[in-house]
């Protein structure tokens, strides 16, 4: 799969993190939307899957709760290999934004497998 974004969208807070790319800006509600969320939670009633990120997309097939990903973040675009599937996710961002996206992608992968960080 391969997502060229207009949109991204990171959040870090207390709770959990993520990150969504998206080919507009994320609406969730418009059925043309083209998006990957990638979402961690650090809550502690939910410790069955304190291990596992969670990925959705518009794409339903890869939608789920992940314990294992590898993934390669270069300046402009990232590489997820989720199980079998390959999904290249190209955007167009900012200096500081690119940072961010780097720091909150080893907070959400951490333990969950490997990063490769150009």
């Amino acid at each position: 799969m391969i997502l060229k974004t207009k949109s991204v969208r990171i959040s870090d807070e207390a709770l959990g993190c993520q990150i969504i790319f998206s080919d507009t800006e994320p609406q969730f509600d418009n059925e043309d939307e083209k998006y990957i969320l990638i979402q961690k939670f650090f809550d502690d009633d939910i410790d069955e899957i304190e291990n596992y990120c969670y990925i959705e997309s518009h794409e339903e097939n890869i939608t789920g709760h992940y314990n294992k990903l590898e993934a390669t973040l270069k300046r402009d675009n990232l590489e997820l290999k989720l199980k079998k599937r390959i999904i290249n996710i190209y955007f167009d961002i900012e200096e500081k934004q690119f940072n961010e996206l780097k720091s909150v992608l080893k907070i959400i992968l951490h333990d969950l497998g490997e990063i490769e960080l150009d």
